[in-house]
């Protein structure tokens, strides 16, 4: 701690939109923030990053500037925040040396490394472990896709090990849509493939610490962007009462400490959540815990002093809540002025340079792309 003040570093080189928030998070808890990212990036915008270091655009190169940083520095962080999958993944690399082993969400245990990092090993650790998962096989080439979908029956579900944003993920209704889902995650290789479950997908934000969950808010994708199964834009509060038994199963045997995303299926003809993926992650939408009931940054910061205090959710909020700048995409893909509004609502007004460059990116990178396109379509 300097000056009253946790010592935070937030590690990240995926310029992604739920980054952008935790600065803010990580400054309400207590924290000063330092910034390890490539310049550029939106985060590096917010008015509550103390200080930015790092340059490399590429997750290796970055991963070596923070190592000769970190051995630089003469008190340690008391808080270590890796915002990406791309840079866990680079920073697994190096988990054999004291400076990367200590920035990772799962300390001195390669096994729950290895797994909260792949889909597939996580799944089935998930499985062995009593959670409800769907049905799940592994093929390596396109005759066990078509054999695995025939068993299974379709529709169903393939997935890369590793990805994220949706990027790793594919359904396919019948042959033809699994032909063209097999090649588009990459073909020859192992994929998995699971049992679609009809139902409301939905997500649990969850913060734990060394396996304890400590608090989470959970809520129903009502509208992803810019794909089915890309990630949420637009969310509906909910609780459940199989919430709780998931997280901590989740907590029980990765022994994770930090934030996560937990990712669900509500399968309501027999009224209960299906665990779908683990994001060993922050995901987009803790800062909007306050309307479920949940402080995560107030959580965070007792976790920080030594008392961690257990949050739970408001059982009967049910707010709608459009994200910014998510939900501006689709308002504007959707010709829904209502929703374009809505979405206003979520930006950050304390964070003006924050706001002002999701909305120049808006002008300057989505609205010429959508005009090509919708011109492609109407000269079609």
């Amino acid at each position: 701690m300097t000056n009253g003040r946790f010592k935070a570093l937030l590690v990240g080189v995926i310029d992604a939109v739920g980054a952008s928030r935790l600065p803010k998070l990580l400054h309400q808890a207590g924290c000063r923030v330092t910034l390890f990212a490539p310049r550029g990036l939106m985060v590096g915008r917010s008015r509550y990053v103390d200080e930015h270091a790092g340059t490399s655009h590429d997750a290796g190169g970055l991963a070596l500037e923070l190592r000769d940083w970190l051995a630089r520095q003469t008190t340690p962080y008391d808080l270590t925040v890796v915002a990406d999958e791309v840079m866990l993944h680079e920073l697994t690399r190096w988990r054999a040396e004291n400076w990367a082993s200590r920035l990772l969400p799962v300390r001195d245990d390669d096994q729950r490394i290895d797994m909260i990092l792949s889909k597939h090993k996580f799944m089935s650790a998930a499985a062995a472990a009593g959670l409800p998962v769907p049905r799940e096989e592994s093929f390596d080439n396109w005759q066990e896709a078509l054999a695995t979908a025939n068993q299974i029956g379709f529709p169903v579900v393939i997935k890369k090990p590793v990805g994220f944003a949706g990027s790793g993920v594919r359904k396919a209704v019948d042959p033809e849509d699994l032909r063209l889902a097999y090649d588009q995650l990459g073909g020859e290789g192992h994929l998995m493939m699971e049992d679609f479950i009809p139902g409301p997908v939905g997500m649990t934000e969850a913060l734990f610490d060394r396996g304890r969950l400590i608090a989470w808010a959970s809520n129903y994708k009502i509208k992803t962007w810019p794909t089915p199964l890309s990630p949420s834009c637009v969310r509906q509060i909910i609780d459940h009462r199989d919430v709780c038994t998931i997280a901590r199963g989740i907590g029980a045997l990765t022994t994770i400490s930090g934030f996560v995303g937990i990712d669900w299926i509500h399968e309501q003809e027999k009224d209960r959540l299906v665990l779908i993926e683990l994001n060993p992650r922050p995901t987009p939408g803790l800062h909007l815990g306050p309307h479920a009931g949940v402080n995560f940054a107030q959580a965070l910061r007792s976790i920080l002093e030594g008392k961690p205090i257990e949050q739970r959710p408001d059982p009967s909020s049910r707010e709608i809540l459009w994200m910014f700048p998510q939900a501006l995409h689709r308002a504007i893909d959707d010709h829904d002025p209502g929703g374009i509004l809505k979405a206003l609502r979520d930006a950050p007004l304390d964070d003006p340079a924050l706001t002002a460059t999701a909305l120049r990116r808006v002008a300057t990178h989505y609205l010429p792309t959508m005009l090509r396109r919708n011109s492609k379509v109407a000269a079609a």
